[in-house]
């Protein structure tokens, strides 16, 4: 079953892996939860995101559209909170294509495109030291 999961596990490094292309209501959980790391509830004072999309499906327009909305309407937490995030995917075509996307719409803090979890989550640990922020090291 399609889905989107962040796992908390690893704060200050949060995983967002996405499993196949979910629908508009799995997608919109994925935006409120992520809202609520953005604004700090709960949470440790700065993160750094791997955004797993190695299984992940396309999503939308709708979805994008959405996506593009929240960072606009939540840059200045995303921009104060988050260290960083790197993004999994394995398809060099792929990576170039987010690439490119990216430098179109730009993120409110800085990113990577990579294409192992390994890489992914060196890169977070290094924004994360960057920033003073205490890091576990990943089981």
């Amino acid at each position: 079953m399609p889905s989107i999961t962040i796992d908390t596990s690893r704060l200050p490094v949060l995983v967002i892996r996405f499993d196949g292309a979910v629908d508009d209501a799995a997608f919109d959980r994925y935006l409120g939860e992520s809202h609520e790391l953005s604004a700090g509830r709960g949470q440790s004072d700065i993160y750094a995101m791997v955004i797993d999309s190695r299984n992940g499906g396309r999503p939308t327009p709708g979805q994008r559209h959405r996506q593009n909305e929240f960072i606009k309407n939540h840059q200045d937490d995303l921009a104060n909170r988050c260290a960083g995030a790197a993004f999994v995917i394995t398809s060099a075509v792929g990576r170039g294509v987010l690439t490119a996307l990216l430098w179109v719409q730009p993120m409110p803090y800085e990113h990577v495109v990579v294409g192992t979890l390994d890489e992914a989550e060196a890169w977070c640990r290094k924004r994360l030291a960057a920033h003073g922020a205490a890091v576990k090291r990943s089981a």
